[in-house]
């Protein structure tokens, strides 16, 4: 094994499956990049098989190696990626892999299978509360460093899926006459199958988990580094041969950071506790309602991390996860629409503005319920809580000009470009169109009325802080469409007391 500045390189020799030939080759592991590539290396000594395409599949579901140290790794879902042949004889293939299982080899897919997975991720110490630091004061000591840590915190999603989360302690170097001592600490997720499953099977199982995640922390946790475990792989300890089996490192085609920063827990919108403390464990409501909210936690988790993403893209990204709420949870059709806003505004003496607005005359000519009343549906939240603006009028003249900022974006309805949103207002535009997104997935929770509406205020009032002080250091030219770099996430901004 050889460790180059970016890349692990492992030498050995390696089989396909039902295939009793034996190629040299070697693998080239950068776990950070999420990069498994295999280079084999074939001599087709009678030079009838240009490119070893007669002997290397185009696709395989395991290769299985020994290393130059004995140690057996098997690669899965692998695809050739280029192939080359160096004066005819001499082929160089050059192959990736989804998965990179260290310590076992597979004799087929059956048995390439886990009965648990452990994942360690990255920003979810605080969130979960389970582990931690602290500094007590100790009569006779200058200082002092202690550890904490609560029980595993264990979900049984059914019969067949359980999800725990389990505080640990890292390695710990306690040679007191070095000159700096090193600790640290972690939260696994660990994924548990009563009948072993492929590793896909328990990535699908924690991605829900960390979209739940992401909605508390705002921004989406990496996967620093797995571990599984194969009822096949164990040894034998102790006078009785007591069976020990042990962890197998995963590696997988998935990127993570040399460091991470924890973010504040003040601006998280929930916590592991606020779920699982009170009568009812929320975590039910996110895991039976998450094939219905998917495709809206989607959109919404794109949104997170959008310094690669235009703030158009993030604009209509928010606008459509929004879209996709009403229609899956609210209504869809609109009989039941009409009926719906007819009870909302129930006994109003100011009903007929709101029915105007939500059943204006272009609604009334369509068949369909429109983006406009459905975004205006849910900027009234059924007057449960009041978003951001001052008046309903001001609400109504920001729905109508995030439609036709939408309609400009998507349709190129060129006689919506001067109504469409641009600069610093289509900044704000996004804030407040996220944070109603936010409101209604809280609610999908379950998380009380009083949690939320704490949050979501809370929220708010840092976002208009933070474009009350924008506007006051610049001149705004409303026809302006160069993107303000204004963050509006996490510690960057400033709460309202400040």
């Amino acid at each position: 094994m050889v460790k180059t500045v970016d890349n692990i390189k492992y030498g050995g020799k390696w089989k396909f499956l039902n295939n009793d030939m034996e190629f040299n080759g070697e693998l080239i592991i950068n776990d950070s990049e999420g990069v498994i590539r295999l280079v084999i290396y074939y001599v087709d000594k009678d030079m009838f098989d240009l490119f070893a395409k007669n002997v290397i599949p185009e696709t395989s579901k395991i290769i299985n190696g020994t290393l130059t140290n004995s140690a057996k790794i098997s690669l899965l879902d692998c695809s050739v990626r280029k192939r080359r042949s160096h004066n005819i004889a001499y082929n160089t293939i050059i192959i990736d892999a989804k998965y990179a299982v260290y310590g076992m080899n597979f004799a087929n897919e059956s048995e390439a299978v886990f009965y648990k997975i452990d994942f360690k991720v990255s920003n979810i110490i605080g969130w979960s509360n389970l582990s931690g630091f602290d500094f007590p004061f100790l009569e006779g000591f200058s200082s002092a460093i202690t550890y904490k840590f609560k029980g595993n915190v264990e979900y049984k999603i059914n019969e067949e899926v359980t999800v725990s989360l389990l505080p640990r302690l890292g390695n710990l170097n306690l040679d007191c006459n070095v000159e700096n001592i090193t600790f640290s600490q972690s939260v696994l997720i660990s994924i548990s199958h009563a009948n072993p499953q492929r590793i896909e099977k328990s990535v699908e199982i924690l991605n829900k988990v960390l979209g739940l995640i992401s909605l508390g922390i705002g921004e989406r946790p990496d996967i620093l580094k797995v571990e599984g475990y194969n009822s096949a792989n164990y040894y034998l300890a102790g006078k009785n041969n007591t069976k020990i089996e042990q962890a197998m490192q995963i590696f997988f085609d998935n990127k993570y950071k040399e460091k991470y920063k924890e973010s504040d827990i003040f601006y998280y919108l929930f916590t592991l506790s606020d779920l699982t403390t009170g009568e009812e464990n929320l975590l039910t409501n996110w895991f039976s309602k998450h094939e219905l909210l998917e495709p809206i936690i989607e959109l919404y988790l794109s949104t997170l991390n959008y310094s690669n993403m235009s703030i158009e893209r993030h604009f209509l990204t928010l606008v459509q996860a929004l879209e996709t709420y009403h229609m899956r949870f609210v209504c869809n059709k609109l009989p039941q629409y009409l009926e719906r806003i007819e009870k909302i505004t129930g006994k109003l003496p100011d009903k007929e503005q709101y029915l105007n607005e939500l059943n204006d005359e272009t609604q009334r000519s369509q068949d369909y319920i429109l983006i406009k009343s459905r975004l205006i549906d849910l900027i009234i939240v059924e007057f449960k809580i009041w978003f951001y603006f001052g008046s309903r009028n001001e609400q109504f003249d920001f729905i109508k000009k995030v439609v036709d900022t939408r309609h400009y974006h998507t349709h190129y309805a060129i006689n919506k470009k001067d109504k469409a949103l641009t600069g610093i207002e289509l900044e704000e535009a996004c804030c407040v169109l996220q944070l109603i997104l936010e409101y209604y997935l809280l609610t999908e929770i379950g998380l009380s009325f009083e949690h939320i509406q704490k949050k979501i205020k809370n929220k708010e009032a840092n976002i208009r802080h933070a474009f009350d002080i924008t506007r006051k250091s610049m001149s705004i030219d409303m026809d302006n469409n160069n993107k303000c770099d204004i963050n509006i996430k996490g510690a960057d901004v400033l709460s309202a007391s400040e």
